[in-house]
């Protein structure tokens, strides 16, 4: 046993498990349900444990809805639904608690998510500091992270910091199916293969981190004027993406034939492809940015409700625009104090602080790389 592992011990960090030995077997069980983007950012983090510690045995509960995603991983992934009853919780603990799971990774703070904890019980339970505790979180761990302002993939790394497992690079290793890479291949013969594919996400989870119709139809028409690029509508089921569609689609009555309309039309491993297939996406604080990033494809993304460094492109962020901070100076009455609790801007009007102009200076730079 390490001297930085007996410390931890003899002040109580490990205080349930007792004569705890990084060598030795664990059996952990991972919780981290939704949402999409979320579960991208947490993946890296089990990989690591799984690539330094072989010997411990990684279970990750996962929204059966996100399950697609993460096929082939060295992980058990188990797709499940959120709890919504007594009778939901009893049936997980008649799962987990016979399994005798000696350490939680509680990285979800809702109440739903934190009375599961209590079902599933571990030895040990590790989940965020009050900071980043929410609904009662603190009362269902018994140890938490520190507490630190950064990035939320730093946050998810921060559980592998505290069990002291080495370092290692960003990795997802996402698996696309065969079916969907012969769509993709399909659809690909479809489009100009001389044309640079540019993908747009066109809403974001919330209508506050959501540019408004008119912005993208101002960069649609950048991109075909001046690059005669193959723009890629993308987005999902959602009514915010559907209504968002429908307005956009009233400014463009004339670039349609231009333009490849996905919104709402593509499973998860489809969308995977689409993604994969692209030069470039374009997208606001969204899980699309983070699935880009972890199939390594450059993201503009789109920020001023919360700063990049918060829930941004993790990788290549120097071609994110971040309007943070004016947002901030301009909405908020301490606009100091705002920027260093992080404390997002709850106002759809900040993100016409990004211009169409910021959108052409990263485009130029990103299409002469390529």
């Amino acid at each position: 046993m390490t001297t930085a592992f007996a410390l931890q011990i003899k002040y109580g960090a490990f205080s349930k498990l007792k004569d705890f030995d990084p060598e030795k077997p664990l059996n952990i069980l991972a919780v981290r349900l939704s949402a999409m983007g979320d579960c991208l950012l947490v993946l890296p983090t089990l990989r690591r444990i799984c690539a330094h510690r072989p010997h411990w045995k990684i279970h990750w509960l996962i929204s059966k809805q996100w399950l697609p995603l993460f096929v082939n991983q060295p992980i058990e992934c188990i797709g499940i639904d959120k709890p919504k009853n007594i009778k939901n919780y009893c049936d997980l603990a008649a799962i987990w608690r016979p399994k005798k799971i000696d350490v939680v990774l509680a990285m979800q703070a809702n109440l739903r998510v934190n009375l599961l904890y209590y079902a599933v019980h571990g030895d040990f339970t590790l989940g965020f500091d009050n900071d980043r505790a929410k609904e009662g979180h603190s009362w269902f761990i018994d140890n938490s992270i520190p507490a630190k302002q950064q990035h939320l993939y730093d946050g998810f790394q921060a559980f592998a910091d505290y069990l002291m497992v080495p370092p290692m690079k960003p990795s997802w290793e996402l698996s696309i199916s065969l079916e969907a890479k012969h769509w993709i291949e399909k659809y690909s013969l479809q489009l100009n293969s001389d044309k640079k594919r540019i993908g747009l996400a066109i809403a974001a989870s919330k209508l506050e981190r959501t540019p408004y119709p008119e912005f993208y139809h101002a960069v649609i028409q950048l991109l075909i004027q001046k690059y005669d690029a193959q723009i890629i509508l993308i987005g999902g089921k959602s009514l915010i993406e559907i209504q968002q569609l429908k307005q956009l689609q009233k400014l463009l009555p004339n670039e349609w034939p231009n333009i490849q309309n996905w919104v709402g039309s593509t499973s998860l491993t489809q969308l995977m492809a689409l993604v994969k297939s692209l030069d470039i996406l374009i997208a606001p604080d969204s899980g699309t940015v983070h699935l880009a990033t972890a199939l390594n494809i450059p993201v503009i993304g789109l920020y001023a409700i919360a700063p990049s460094d918060l829930s941004g492109p993790y990788l290549h962020r120097e071609w994110t625009i971040d309007h943070y901070v004016k947002a901030s100076e301009y909405f908020h009455h301490m606009p100091e104090q705002s920027q260093r609790s992080w404390k997002r801007v709850h106002n759809r009007e900040a993100m016409q602080l990004i211009t169409v102009d910021n959108i052409a200076k990263k485009i130029k730079i990103l299409l002469e790389k390529k």
